[in-house]
């Protein structure tokens, strides 16, 4: 792993200890990964791709796919049975831009 994917990958996993409180360093870094393999199989590689769907109502369909997704993610790496925290950590992680460009830059490589 080159050294800049590995400091972005750990970035990422910072924010998700920060939003979720889960102390499990491992689920959080494969959490961090797997967000980044979810925005690779999307073609998600640029802010703009990502900012057109976050941009987007919060009730489009659009929105809450790609907020699901990542809800989902967080849920299955934290073991937290709560929707709507998993949730509020997935919005709060992409629209967070420092860690935005830290997935998107796992994910180009």
């Amino acid at each position: 792993m080159d050294k800049n994917v590995f400091e972005s990958t750990k970035l990422v996993a910072y924010f998700l200890w920060e939003y979720t409180n889960c102390d499990n360093a491992l689920s959080l870094w494969q959490c961090s990964e797997n967000i980044a393999q979810y925005f690779k199989s999307e073609n998600f590689f640029r802010a703009q791709d990502v900012s057109d769907i976050i941009n987007s109502p919060k009730e489009s369909s659009s929105y809450i796919n790609f907020i699901r997704q990542i809800a989902f993610r967080i849920f299955i790496y934290t073991q937290n049975n709560d929707d709507k925290a998993n949730w509020f950590s997935a919005e709060k992680l992409i629209f967070n831009s420092e860690c935005l460009l830290a997935i998107l830059n796992v994910a180009r490589k």
